[in-house]
């Protein structure tokens, strides 16, 4: 269901072939019974499902690790789940009833690139300090005078 589109740069670009929108649901069972009623505002980043059975919400957006899905039922009770990889894009699956549906992205190894850029920096301010004492060192004493002795 998809086709190049072109590149950009060393990223290919891909075009739906069928498109079914931003947001869609497939039942887990395959049953052609189950009930797609969103309503309200909808885009890539938030949907309101309505079905009769456990339904995979597919959303129009690459997989990637670090993405997780927040559940809110109609009661009000929330909880995060996985998104999995539904082909290209990414799926969550929601129990059946009315659930609104958001995604959100945590960088995978975020805090770990930061803490090492950190000290990567630390590293090389503290040997551009070694470097520059070296230097004012030097400086020092070639501009010094011999003692002379009597």
């Amino acid at each position: 269901g998809w086709v190049t589109a072109g590149s950009l740069g060393q990223y290919s670009l891909w075009r739906p072939t069928r498109s079914l929108g931003a947001v869609w649901t497939r039942s887990r069972s395959g049953s052609t019974a189950v009930r797609d009623l969103r309503t309200g505002p909808q885009d890539a980043w938030s949907a309101t499902v309505s079905t009769t059975t456990p339904t995979e919400v597919i959303r129009s957006v690459t997989y990637a690790p670090g993405w997780s899905a927040l559940l809110t039922g109609a009661s009000g009770q929330t909880r995060t789940v996985p998104v999995v990889q539904a082909g290209l894009v990414q799926g969550a699956f929601v129990p059946a009833g009315t659930t609104h549906i958001s995604w959100t992205y945590d960088a995978p190894r975020l805090k770990v690139g930061i803490a090492l850029t950190a000290l990567g920096a630390l590293a090389a301010a503290t040997m551009a300090a070694a470097d520059l004492a070296l230097l004012r060192r030097r400086r020092h004493q070639r501009t010094r005078k011999p003692a002379t002795v009597s």
